[in-house]
């Protein structure tokens, strides 16, 4: 009979039968295999979230399996996984036709994408689980106000600096540009500017350059904080 799965290697499977000698047929029948990857890719502005480390955990349908396959450790079916943007990690001479699922541990922050979570293993070929985290990002809107009927007052420029506790932020977001996490800009009276795609979790400070004589701040809302 032919087993799909597997290898068949034989030994005396024809001959004669000799007089006083035991002949021997020896059938030798070897599962196939295949490899399971798992990557993780992630995507941010942040220098930080390149460096963190994501935990994934693989169940296989076979809980006899145990034991060291490729960069993964098995026991009873189950193995736990740690990468970084950019790393992966190969389970490599799998039994063929077992079913597996990778999981992620949630992670705060991020907006997760995967492909091949699920599957089972393929015969001679690596089948891959491919998993994109992608930092959460939101605004910040500063504005002014002038309470002034001198259309002079109005007319005036009043100058900020947004400062981010991340100084790897670099580049134009809406309408701030960032130099190693510091925008600065002026406003008018009723004018605002707003940032558009900050990574979350970052703090900011918002400061007002104090002004000439003959103005008092009345008050400021929302100057710290996080995105």
């Amino acid at each position: 009979s032919t087993y799909d799965n597997f290898i068949t290697g034989c030994s005396g499977d024809t001959g004669k039968i000799l007089e006083k000698y035991v002949s021997t047929a020896a059938f030798t029948n070897t599962r196939k295999k295949g490899n399971l990857e798992i990557s993780k890719e992630v995507v941010s502005d942040r220098a930080a979230d390149m460096s963190q480390t994501f935990t994934f955990t693989i169940e296989l349908d076979d809980k006899t399996i145990s034991g060291t396959y490729g960069d993964i450790i098995f026991e009873d079916g189950t193995a736990t996984v740690e990468l970084k943007g950019g790393e992966t990690k190969t389970a490599a001479g799998l039994p063929t036709e077992v079913n597996y699922t990778v999981k992620e541990a949630p992670a705060k922050g991020f907006l997760t994408e995967m492909t091949g979570d699920t599957g089972t293993i393929p015969e001679n070929e690596t089948v891959a689980a491919d998993f994109t985290n992608t930092r959460e990002t939101g605004d910040l809107t500063v504005s002014k106000t002038v309470e002034s009927e001198n259309a002079i007052d109005t007319a005036k420029e009043f100058t900020f600096t947004v400062t981010l506790s991340d100084t790897t932020i670099n580049g134009t977001y809406g309408d701030m540009t960032f130099t190693n996490g510091v925008a600065e800009f002026t406003l008018k009276a009723d004018e605002s500017r707003t940032t558009e795609g900050l990574p979350t979790d970052i703090t900011y400070t918002v400061e007002e350059e104090e002004v000439s004589a003959g103005y008092t701040n009345t008050g400021k809302t929302g100057d710290t904080g996080t995105i």
